[in-house]
């Protein structure tokens, strides 16, 4: 059996995929509404419906799944919560892209949006579980403060970097 890497490792491992998972997250908040506006011409009324699909799972489910991630394999849940949420964005941005307006609803974009909460609640969650697991117990607190500065940092230079990043990836989307 190979011999597991070091716990500094992995908490760098951990930081990292915060630190890109809260960007990914940045880019939607301002992502979801452009796509919105431009493809679907909807108004404020369902964009305040699907940024909020984002956070319902959270709200919903966090107890049940909870404790679904503490009697099973953390990193794996962790990964699970990764892999929706780039699913969801991968179908967003394909959507947006490909000019699918006639097939692209609002109901798609709901559930994509669901998705990706479902997505982010479950990583949350893990990636909280998973620390006690990769370090030794003294330093847990100190790991966690770590994620939340990290996923903070991303929200301020994430939601700077959105507007830019949207127009390079997505063209005519963001130009309205």
């Amino acid at each position: 059996m190979p011999a597991s890497p070091p716990p500094r490792r992995n908490v760098h491992l951990l930081w990292f995929g915060t630190a890109v998972a809260s960007a990914c997250d940045q880019l939607l908040l301002v992502g979801i509404p452009i796509f919105a506006l431009s493809q679907l011409g909807v108004g404020s009324q369902w964009l305040g419906y699907a940024l909020a699909m984002q956070y319902l799972p959270s709200l919903v489910l966090a107890q049940s799944m909870a404790a679904v991630i503490d009697r099973n394999d953390r990193r794996s849940a962790l990964m699970v919560g990764s892999l929706l949420c780039c699913i969801s964005m991968l179908l967003l941005a394909l959507t947006s892209t490909l000019d699918l307006q006639p097939t692209v609803s609002v109901s798609l974009l709901l559930a994509l949006c669901l998705l990706l909460g479902v997505g982010n609640a479950i990583y949350t969650i893990a990636s909280a579980a998973v620390a006690p697991v990769i370090v030794a117990d003294r330093s847990v607190t100190d790991v966690l403060t770590g994620q939340a500065s990290v996923r903070t940092l991303w929200r301020l230079l994430g939601l700077a970097a959105a507007g830019p990043a949207m127009d390079l990836l997505g063209g005519s989307a963001s130009r309205g």
